[in-house]
């Protein structure tokens, strides 16, 4: 099967040769896995990983555009993102959602 079969199939709740898959990862792991399969794209990575889709995202998927100037940003699902400078690594993201967050 193709990956647009198997995706299809999956939709119309057909049994495919296997489950559709994707993937996402945080910067470092696809450095890595660029790596170790010798890859230098992201399209070489997913053909390399048997990935059957892409996931596309909004532009502003990291943050809503008026949170630009503030040190916490909230996402378009309602998730805050702070970035903070952590010595001798890179800027790390600390997740937590806004509907977790009880009022006092």
């Amino acid at each position: 099967m193709t990956s647009k079969e198997r995706v299809l199939a999956a939709a119309d709740h057909r049994v495919g040769d296997r489950t559709p898959i994707t993937f996402d990862a945080e910067s470092e792991i696809y450095a890595a896995l660029h790596e170790h399969f010798g890859t230098a794209t992201k399209e070489a990575l997913f053909d390399a990983l048997g990935c059957d889709t892409w996931m596309i995202l909004p532009g502003n998927f990291g943050s809503l555009e008026e949170d630009a100037d503030r040190d916490e940003k909230r996402s378009i699902w309602a998730r805050r993102l702070t970035a903070r400078a952590k010595e001798g690594s890179a800027i790390r993201r600390r997740r937590r959602s806004l509907k977790s967050r009880r009022p006092v």
